[in-house]
């Protein structure tokens, strides 16, 4: 059974209520990137941890994606893979070119 426009609304309304809760619950905890504690943590991991508890709370049987389907697909892998360093290159590059950085 196909879920309605208004359960889909609904359940991306509650996944981004769980997410800020769990987000919001990290300065609570404490924790910060010079000084990392459980806050911390709660806060980095709070979309997956949102994720789970909807797949598990909703009884949804949608296959997770855990297992990378290369097939067909491969070339999206590889762009994923590429883009971020060619992006660093790139404005690495652009900054040696204008000056407003130096490798040191």
């Amino acid at each position: 059974m196909q879920p309605t426009q208004r359960q889909i609304l609904l359940r991306i309304l509650i996944f981004a209520l769980l997410v800020n809760v769990f987000a919001w619950l990290g300065p609570v905890l404490g924790g910060s990137p010079t000084a990392p504690g459980p806050g911390f943590l709660l806060w980095g991991i709070a979309p997956i941890l949102s994720a789970l508890i909807m797949r598990y709370g909703l009884r949804d049987r949608v296959d997770m994606g855990w297992r990378p389907r290369l097939r067909g697909n491969g070339r999206w892998y590889l762009l994923s893979l590429l883009v971020h360093p060619v992006i660093i290159v790139v404005i690495l590059a652009l900054g040696l070119v204008t000056g407003l950085i130096a490798l040191a």
